[in-house]
């Protein structure tokens, strides 16, 4: 018996640990993306001319538009949350824009209250539209797609 449960003990001790939940979803956010459309404030989708990219790099998100030097961020995510959470913050400064992300099929989809600038925690968006000020939340401001770059 004792050699049965040191054996269990053995098994148990040897498992891999279960997946890290955000440590999956930052590996999978890695890399560079094209945006391809954005909606502002209900409009309808648009296509993107301005050649704007996102780099991610561990915790770090760079956006660029066309030849401009890039905006740099830190970011967090919390998958688990529904919508998984993102949280951005301008490198240099201290507010959060709180926003929500959408990864599936090689698209990325961004919905934030604001311009990418800080907001308040409250005003997260809950769904992947947009509306005016008056629908936030739970509509957002601005939705961001974007195509993995091969």
């Amino acid at each position: 018996m004792i050699q049965f449960n040191m054996a269990m003990l053995a098994v148990v001790v040897a498992a891999p640990a279960p997946p890290d939940p955000v440590s999956e979803a930052v590996a999978e956010l890695q890399g560079t993306w094209a945006l391809v459309s954005f909606e502002v404030k209900g409009g309808k989708p648009i296509p993107d001319t301005t050649s704007t990219t996102i780099t991610i790099k561990g915790k770090e998100l760079s956006l660029r538009k066309r030849t401009t030097d890039p905006r740099k961020y830190t970011y967090t995510v919390d998958p688990v949350k529904s919508p998984a959470h993102l949280d951005l913050t301008f490198v240099g400064e201290t507010g959060v824009c709180h926003a929500i992300y959408r990864l599936e099929k090689g698209e990325l989809m961004i919905c934030a209250g604001t311009n990418l600038e800080p907001d308040e925690a409250s005003n997260r968006p809950r769904e992947f539209t947009t509306g005016l000020a008056s629908d936030r939340p739970p509509k957002g401001n601005l939705i961001l797609i974007f195509k993995r770059v091969k």
